[in-house]
């Protein structure tokens, strides 16, 4: 089994440029936002369970679940998120322990960004937490697009940032341009190379 380290970080908080440059480097990088479409795919378990919870109108006609939808209903009603994660999270840690035990590499990532909220996995040696401040985040996710009411209620919904750099085994920070950002994850890649 290889050394698993966890990315996670809020909404824009640049995690997915980091898994990225990862990737460039040749390391294997699996993501839980990738597993979380796979497990609800049409006759997974997860989908039929979703279908049940919350009743076809969240679905398509071709049956793929209407993601949109989903999301708005459960970052406007915390019982029904608290429903979602309980239906999806196992089959989501399911589908990346499986690609990790499959992984030969001696160092794995994994992008899990729900990962304070959701519990940290058995599987995950260390966490490197992505972060910035609040109004980064803010000012990113609106730049990419989600007005300002959507990114609240994401930020309300996810762990604070402080819960999140209490997990941290290290904490990599974006609140910078990307050639010091890039430093710092080759710092922390240079740490984990034997002697």
């Amino acid at each position: 089994m290889p050394t698993v380290i966890a990315l996670t970080g809020g909404i824009a908080s640049g995690k997915s440029r980091i898994s990225r440059y990862l990737a460039e480097q040749g390391y294997p990088v699996f993501s839980a936002d990738e597993a979380a479409r796979a497990v609800v795919e049409p006759g997974q378990p997860a989908w039929e369970a979703l279908r049940q919870a919350f009743g076809p109108e969240y679905f398509h006609p071709d049956g793929t679940l209407d993601r949109a939808r989903l999301r708005q209903q459960v970052f406007a009603d915390t019982a029904a998120r608290k429903q979602l994660e309980a239906l999806t999270h196992p089959a989501i840690h399911r589908w990346l322990k499986t690609r990790i035990e499959a992984s030969e590499a001696p160092l794995t990532f994994v992008e899990i960004p729900l990962l304070v909220e959701s519990g940290r996995p058995p599987f995950v040696d260390q966490v490197w937490v992505v972060d910035c401040p609040v109004p980064v985040q803010k000012a990113r996710a609106q730049a990419r697009g989600l007005d300002e009411k959507t990114v609240e209620a994401i930020l309300a919904a996810q762990a604070s940032r402080e819960a999140r750099l209490q997990a941290a085994d290290a904490v990599i920070n974006t609140d910078c341009h990307w050639p010091q950002t890039q430093a710092q994850v080759d710092e922390l890649l240079q740490r984990l190379k034997p002697d």
